[in-house]
């Protein structure tokens, strides 16, 4: 089990694997990792992120929103060990290994002809 688990079906919620609670700060914090965990480990530009989240300021008010944001979730998350983010550069992802979300479990078995996969898609 990843030692971060996102619930992102139904309203967000991120608990380490023990199911302790763990705050993330923000909507937008929230989003964006949230869609960097929907990435599958694949690390993005932080131009792509800049106009997904911050497309209606201008680029130095947007650059610094997501500094704020990366270190927002650095405090937020770094009890998790492995470290969740992953910058390199001019990208940031999320070690897959570190993290899991309900979406990925759910679409496993909702792509699924059997009846007890597509029972285990409705349950979650």
């Amino acid at each position: 089990m990843a030692p971060l688990q996102l619930k992102l079906l139904g309203g967000f919620a991120a608990l380490e694997s023990t199911g302790r609670l763990v705050s993330v700060s923000g909507k937008k914090n929230q989003a964006l990792l949230a869609y960097l965990a929907l990435q599958g480990g694949k690390k993005l530009p932080r131009e792509k992120l800049l106009g997904l989240l911050w497309s209606d300021r201008g680029e130095a008010q947007a650059r610094s929103s997501l500094r704020q944001a990366l270190a927002a979730l650095r405090r937020d998350l770094e009890e998790i060990e492995p470290a969740v983010l992953v910058l390199e550069g001019d990208s940031v992802g999320v070690e897959p290994a570190a993290i899991a979300t309900d979406v990925v479990r759910f679409e496993r078995p909702a792509g699924s002809d059997t009846v007890a996969d597509l029972m285990e898609a409705a349950r979650l």
